[in-house]
């Protein structure tokens, strides 16, 4: 059985319960790039949408969805796909 401290989830539980947003979407001034897995539970799709149409002040912003990838994508087989996704928007001409 895996463990995985909880305390970051506490916070935002107590922030999110309280409904006070850790961070304002809408004030994100930078190239933005959101990566998820088709099969990611914790993140699904229509979040990734809803975070997406909030960054009204990026530049540049994109939203792709992997195939066969979970929350845990990082490390799963498909890690690579996700890498070079990531290393493809670093290497624009968007940053």
């Amino acid at each position: 059985m895996a463990l995985a401290p909880n305390g970051v989830i506490a916070d935002l539980m107590g922030l999110w319960s309280a409904g006070r947003p850790t961070y304002e979407p809408e004030r994100i001034r930078v190239p933005t790039q959101l990566l998820l897995g088709e099969w990611d539970v914790d993140t699904p799709v229509y979040m990734a949408q809803e975070l997406f149409s909030k960054l009204e002040q990026a530049p540049y912003k994109r939203l792709e969805v992997l195939a066969r990838g979970t929350h845990s994508m990082v490390l799963e087989l498909n890690r690579i796909e996700l890498y070079h996704r990531s290393r493809d928007l670093l290497e624009s001409r968007f940053v």
